[in-house]
């Protein structure tokens, strides 16, 4: 798999004190950039990895593997995280009904400030399709949801309920400055459910891409 970026846990505290996600160590993550897997597809779950370190002092820098195709090298950047407001992508159902444009150009607004590129730790995924929770919850439990089918499957009303433990866990947008392409200018999410982040089982996640 293709390494995509690190994340150090001990810097966001003082940034976001209420964070769900553990204070020390390292988040690295990989995604399959040859096959890029969308996440409808069960099978698409070992199409990446997060690896969680806990004690970061001990690791060496490694030489991506020759066998990486050219797709999947990547040109280094620095993070600088800072503490910001994410929106769902559709307006809120209390919302009368004659806001919802105010309510749009608000969402718009708000990623217009990005300087480069929607990258997002936590908070709510700028979707560019259709909202990923049910997609996640049915393909994670064996559902293929690139068609009908796994929707229209009798498991899938059992399975519905949980669709709301999903949660944003890492959003990487396509990035020129790091020569990353996902489809058509879209978009890696990483989602985890609420109760594996609690417990920092971090092989419990699952990937979604999406584009335009």
């Amino acid at each position: 798999m293709s390494f995509l970026g690190q994340v150090r846990l001990d810097e966001l505290p003082a940034i976001d004190p209420e964070s769900p996600l553990p204070r020390t160590g390292l988040l690295s993550f990989f995604y399959d950039c040859e096959n890029q897997p969308w996440g409808f597809d069960p099978k698409d779950k070992s199409g990446h990895r997060i690896l969680y370190c806990k004690d970061a002092t001990r690791l060496q820098r490694q030489v991506t593997p020759e066998e990486v195709e050219d797709e999947g090298w990547f040109l280094e950047c620095k993070l600088v995280p800072e503490l910001g407001a994410s929106l769902p992508g559709n307006p809120p159902e209390f919302l009368p009904e004659d806001e919802s444009d105010a309510y749009y150009e608000l969402v718009v607004d708000n990623a217009s400030r990005e300087v480069s590129g929607h990258h997002q730790l936590m908070g709510l995924p700028a979707e560019i399709q259709n909202p990923m929770e049910l997609e996640c919850q049915l393909a994670s439990h064996g559902l293929y949801c690139g068609g009908p089918s796994g929707y229209n499957d009798p498991r899938s009303k059992e399975l519905e309920a949980g669709a709301a433990d999903w949660r944003l866990l890492l959003q990487i947008d396509s990035e020129d400055q790091a020569d990353m392409m996902w489809g058509d200018c879209g978009m890696l999410y990483f989602l985890m459910r609420k109760q594996d982040l609690a417990d920092a089982d971090f092989s419990r996640s699952w990937l979604v891409l999406q584009c335009h």
